[in-house]
């Protein structure tokens, strides 16, 4: 027996089927179902109007936080850059005496 060959099943009830695949009927009752929804909502969305006066004083809120953040970002920056280049060093290093120790391991 090969790797390709497939092996028979003796038990035909553990075997899992596959979902079946969606026929033209379903897909129509799904576009029409979406349908419905977008008309249901396109009315309600018309009618209230949104008070964008509260949206604007977040909007500069954050606006006013964003400039901070850059800052600590590119003062964290170098720190993270030394540290990430320690850790290549280090874990260079310990392959290499890793490499080392394994080839001559059979001296052991």
């Amino acid at each position: 027996m090969s790797l390709f060959t497939k092996a028979p099943r003796k038990n035909k009830e553990l075997e899992q089927t596959t979902p079946r695949a969606t026929t033209k009927s379903m897909k129509g009752k799904i576009i029409a179902l979406i349908g419905m929804a977008l008309l249901m909502i396109n009315p309600a969305s018309a009618a209230t109007e949104v008070n964008w006066t509260e949206i604007t004083s977040v909007i500069d809120g954050f606006v006013g936080i964003v400039p901070s953040f850059g800052s600590m970002i590119s003062a964290i920056m170098p720190i993270i850059l030394m540290i990430s280049i320690y850790v290549f060093i280090m874990k260079f290093w310990d392959k290499i005496l890793g490499a080392i120790d394994s080839a001559f391991n059979f001296m052991k």
